[in-house]
């Protein structure tokens, strides 16, 4: 009876240091600079579709994950952003999940606070909100000239220190949303 006792332990010990180790490096890759780097080079063609692409009538919102105004990346990040016109403004909207992944809340709140930040956004007009399941959105209703601008913004600074710098700004947007 001890003997099989040791066994099961010694066997969900295992279990556990592999579940912990397995999860050790899905984090490690996901919160990598190559990670962040994949997300902000994809930022401008996701921009320049959402922007091509405005959802005028129902025909223009996104039919499915091959749509130019969704971003998958080697770790599994799935990012949606589109342009409403909704009376005279022009709603921008960013929604962030990992489909298929558990993925702790604050790491889906630091990618989306990362890709107000690369998209462009204007952080003082931009509300983020909770949706269903692990889905965070953000979303900034901007006026015709405000939208022409955000257009106009020059090319993101791809160096690895400015993805640093936009990353901790990120983290810590994520951290004063909390409190």
């Amino acid at each position: 009876m001890y003997r099989i006792a040791s066994w099961l332990l010694g066997g969900m010990g295992l279990l556990l240091l592999w579940a912990l180790v397995s999860r050790a490096r899905s984090y490690r890759r996901l919160l990598s600079d190559a990670h962040f780097l994949a997300i902000a080079s994809g930022a401008a063609d996701l921009k320049r579709a959402a922007r091509e692409r405005v959802i005028r009538v129902e025909s223009d919102a996104i039919a499915d994950a091959r749509d130019a105004r969704v971003l998958r990346t080697g770790a599994g990040l799935a990012l949606v952003y589109t342009v409403t016109l909704r009376g005279g403004d022009f709603v921008h909207h960013c929604s962030v999940s990992f489909p298929g992944q558990h993925v702790a809340q604050g790491s889906t709140e630091l990618f989306l606070q990362f890709a107000v930040r690369v998209l462009g956004f204007p952080v003082a007009q931009t509300r983020c909100e909770q949706g269903s399941g692990a889905v965070k959105h953000a979303e900034c209703a901007l006026s015709a000239t405000q939208h022409a601008a955000l257009g106009e913004q020059p090319a993101l600074d791809l160096s690895i220190e400015h993805l640093r710098a936009l990353r901790l700004e990120a983290m810590n947007a994520r951290r004063s949303e909390r409190s």
